[in-house]
């Protein structure tokens, strides 16, 4: 990296020194500084450009990565962590409550991977015996803008043994 920024100025300087110098034949002498003259300049704003765009690139990547370390604990959106697959803990769900941030399963996201599970003839969903079914003292309700949103607690399912 040193070398490259080293060896173009480096490059344009001899050729610059170079068109300078007394040559034996003096014919299109004019024309040739003048061309060599304009390639050195064009060769100092290609480097600069470059060092620019490359602080540019820089400074948008460490942006980036300041946005990411603030926004971690954002919600992920159904489906998208584990997209194609019918996970339950896809519809997992964080929010924070005065105590906290609470984790939780979406009642609503569970229902439709349910329904999916069903619509492709899932025998491991379709046939489970009513014994591991999740129990209903962990299902809680809570108010939302839209009305009462029903969810399964993630501590509590993990008390009763449920993995997830």
């Amino acid at each position: 990296m040193i070398r490259k920024l080293f060896i173009i100025p480096a490059l344009i300087l001899g050729l610059m020194i170079g068109g300078l110098t007394p040559a034996p034949a003096r014919a299109n002498h004019e024309i040739s500084r003048a061309i060599l003259g304009a390639a050195a300049v064009g060769l100092l704003i290609k480097s600069y450009e470059d060092k620019r765009s490359r602080e540019k690139a820089r400074a948008r990547a460490a942006a980036q990565a300041a946005s990411r370390a603030n926004h971690s604990h954002t919600r992920i959106p159904a489906g998208a962590a584990r997209a194609g697959r019918d996970d339950p803990r896809q519809c997992l769900r964080q929010r924070w409550t005065p105590d906290g941030w609470v984790s939780y399963k979406d009642q609503k996201c569970l229902r439709e991977l349910d329904r999916r599970r069903q619509q492709t003839h899932d025998r491991a969903v379709r046939h489970v015996p009513r014994s591991r079914e999740k129990p209903r003292e962990c299902l809680r309700k809570r108010w939302t803008n839209s009305g009462w949103e029903e969810f399964w607690s993630t501590s509590c399912l993990r008390d009763h043994g449920y993995r997830g």
